[in-house]
């Protein structure tokens, strides 16, 4: 009999009866809490070991009880520590997170990070797709960030970070407010060094250039809205983030053009889309879930 199936046979006990504990295989598959609960599950099982077996079950030593016990949890433990872990923001709010290092995280409506439980033992590395404002525990572990074009690499500092994994690439953004950080582009391997008060921007053939540091830029802490510079369709893109509103509109050429715009954060949305569509002519009215805008 292999080595496989006397165990499998020997973790039968603890797992019959519980559809719910899950073997190496499709760990994977289950969300944290679900493993978490078959963690505790196994745990119990073991609690109860006195209650183990019956007449007309095999007898099992307390070793071999635990040693059992110990491959289940090793099993689906590590499963458990190396699951990713995401939070993601609904479009329409803002949350700010903790992370394990003391790390603080001010994430916009539509933004999401994700992280592995042994974040802050084996490394400080994490993902981001939206936009987020970072103060940075400093510890001798570098801290990394990857995003779709970027990554961003610090030791100890504060800045603000914005790229969107979507299918239209927006201008990627870094905004430095104390410290020193490496902004590094993915796709032409260009890596600049920026300090407190400066800016890059990722422009539209994947470039890492140096841009005016704008304290308007990180308004949107505070809830106001700004644009600078940004074409029609990333600004209604944006708005649909933090409102929480869909904006629907044609992909023609009618959205490419540029605007420069700073709306306080008590401005309605459809104040500022009657703004926008009297710039450039458009013409807007209401949906059940939120606005169309067409041109002309």
């Amino acid at each position: 009999m292999s080595t496989d199936k006397n165990l499998n046979d020997s973790l039968n006990p603890f797992l019959r009866g519980h559809s719910d504990i899950k073997s190496q295989s499709d760990w994977r598959e289950s969300s944290p809490d679900e493993i978490e609960s078959a963690l505790n599950k196994v745990w119990d099982k073991i609690e109860e070991k006195e209650n183990f077996g019956n007449e007309n079950s095999p007898k099992y030593s307390s070793r071999m009880v635990y040693s059992i016990a110990a491959a289940v949890l090793l099993t689906v433990g590590f499963g458990y520590l190396i699951y990713p872990s995401t939070i993601t923001v609904p479009n329409g709010s803002s949350k700010s997170v903790v992370l394990a290092d003391g790390t603080e995280i001010d994430l916009s409506g539509g933004s999401s990070v994700t992280y592995n439980r042994l974040f802050g033992y084996l490394n400080r590395d994490i993902e981001l797709n939206g936009r987020a404002y970072f103060s940075v525990e400093k510890d001798d572990t570098p801290f990394v960030i990857t995003t779709a074009h970027t990554r961003t690499t610090v030791v100890g500092t504060e800045f603000s970070l914005e790229d969107w994994n979507t299918p239209r690439f927006k201008e990627a953004m870094i905004n430095v407010t104390e410290g020193q950080v490496l902004f590094n582009s993915l796709p032409s391997n260009e890596q600049i060094s920026l300090i407190a008060g400066e800016s890059s921007k990722l422009n539209n053939r994947y470039e890492a250039e140096k841009v005016t540091f704008k304290e308007d830029a990180l308004s949107w802490r505070e809830g106001h809205h700004f644009f600078d510079n940004m074409t029609i369709h990333d600004v209604l893109s944006t708005l649909e983030r933090e409102f929480g509103k869909n904006i629907d509109h044609p992909s023609g050429h009618e959205f490419e053009g540029r605007i420069t715009a700073f709306y306080r954060a008590e401005r309605s949305l459809e104040s500022i889309i009657n703004d926008i569509c009297t710039l450039r002519g458009y013409t807007f009215y209401t949906t059940n879930n939120g606005y169309r805008i067409i041109p002309g």
